[in-house]
């Protein structure tokens, strides 16, 4: 069987992975129950991206078109038993226009230059957390720089996963994320197509996608996790 490797995979530790699964995974279970054990990571989202390809006739063609790049991170976490936490979510503005007369958010914003995570952004989401908790519980998170566990926790013990492993053994890596993505894209699509009744020219669907605003991508993302 021929099997075309993909990204992180490519450079994937199988040797550490197998002796972390053999001698730490046994620890983690033994002292904390599925419910108390979580994982945490992060996905890029063009959030008003349309789909790369499309099915023609034979000799049919199409033209092409200019990707949309509006970008957000998306912290996706849940544990083993399957509870899910509300999404983190990271925009380029602190105020978006979007959000004004808005009293509450489906998701935990936050915004940099760049919308990517900081150790700030990541620490800050953990001592929220950490507040709310009643119980102790552990979190498996990969071990990228932002990921830097600079607070002092009292009911949060952060693990991070050796390096290059994640795409082998990290629960969000196998399937989690690609299946929020999935949803996500279905539901945005659907606005889009609902959108082209009111715009004059039904085959361009950028002007539609442009349309939505952050706000809207919010509430989908929160949708799309559920």
């Amino acid at each position: 069987m021929y099997k075309h490797m993909h990204g992180a995979e490519k450079s994937a530790d199988y040797l550490s992975t197998d002796e972390w699964i053999k001698r730490d995974w046994p620890k983690i279970i033994a002292e904390y129950s599925p419910e108390d054990t979580y994982n945490a990571d992060e996905t890029g989202l063009y959030y008003c991206a349309m789909p790369e390809h499309t099915d023609l006739f034979k000799k049919g063609s199409a033209e092409g078109f200019k990707s949309l790049k509006e970008r957000v991170t998306v912290l996706c976490c849940a544990n083993v038993k399957g509870e899910k936490r509300d999404l983190l979510v990271i925009g380029k503005s602190k105020n978006p226009r979007c959000f004004k007369g808005v009293r509450s958010l489906p998701v935990d914003y936050y915004s940099n230059a760049k919308a990517w995570m900081t150790s700030v952004i990541f620490n800050n989401w953990l001592v929220k957390w950490g507040l709310e908790l009643k119980r102790k519980i552990v979190l498996l998170v990969d071990n990228c720089t932002a990921h830097t566990n600079k607070s002092l926790l009292k009911n949060i013990k952060v693990i991070f996963l050796p390096v290059n492993t994640t795409s082998l053994i990290q629960p969000c890596d196998q399937g989690i994320i690609i299946a929020f993505k999935a949803h996500y894209h279905r539901e945005m699509r659907a606005q889009i197509v609902a959108e082209l009744d009111n715009i004059q020219d039904q085959s361009d669907a950028r002007p539609a996608a442009k349309k939505i605003s952050l706000l809207d991508v919010l509430h989908l993302v929160a949708m799309s996790w559920m």
